[in-house]
């Protein structure tokens, strides 16, 4: 069980890391102890998505992955459904970093809704509508959460969300 200290506080300037460790990772990792449906592998973990998807497009080409700070995998299936990025601690933020990591969030949803379409061509268009990615962001106390799939006009696009931590 996972336990948490009322008293327990973080330092105002904390790095990306120690803040995802120490406060991000605590309600996915209840989340994963409770339902046992998915798996948070987390700092800098490569996206395997990224190299399946550049690698049917071209198979001689040296491939690269995204590192993300956590990746959610589904234990059934090991496919990769969220990410997560920590764009800097909880006060101070580095804008290039904050609007770098905004860019590859909603990229990397939209590498894994791409991926998985590729690998169900015969699905119906219905089935695909009702398929969703989602990536997070964090900036500051501030939680973003995007969810991506095929819209009506068979796009894809991204919903944002703002959640105090």
């Amino acid at each position: 069980m996972i336990r948490r200290s009322k008293n327990h506080t973080i330092e105002r300037h904390a790095s990306e890391r120690k803040f995802l460790l120490e406060q991000v990772s605590l309600p996915f990792k209840y989340i994963e102890y409770v339902f046992d449906m998915v798996t948070f592998n987390w700092v800098e973990k490569h996206m395997m998505m990224t190299k399946a998807l550049q690698f049917v497009e071209d198979p001689d080409k040296k491939t690269t992955t995204y590192k993300v700070d956590a990746l959610a995998i589904v234990k059934k299936n090991h496919r990769e459904f969220a990410t997560i990025e920590v764009s800097g601690g909880p006060i101070e933020q580095d804008r290039p970093h904050t609007l770098g990591d905004t860019e590859k969030t909603l990229l990397e949803g939209g590498e894994m809704l791409q991926g998985t379409l590729q690998q169900y061509l015969d699905a119906s268009l219905e089935t695909a509508k009702k398929l969703k990615f989602y990536t997070m962001q964090l900036i500051g106390i501030w939680f973003l959460l995007y969810s991506q799939s095929i819209g009506i006009s068979q796009l894809i696009y991204s919903l944002e969300r703002h959640f105090p931590l």
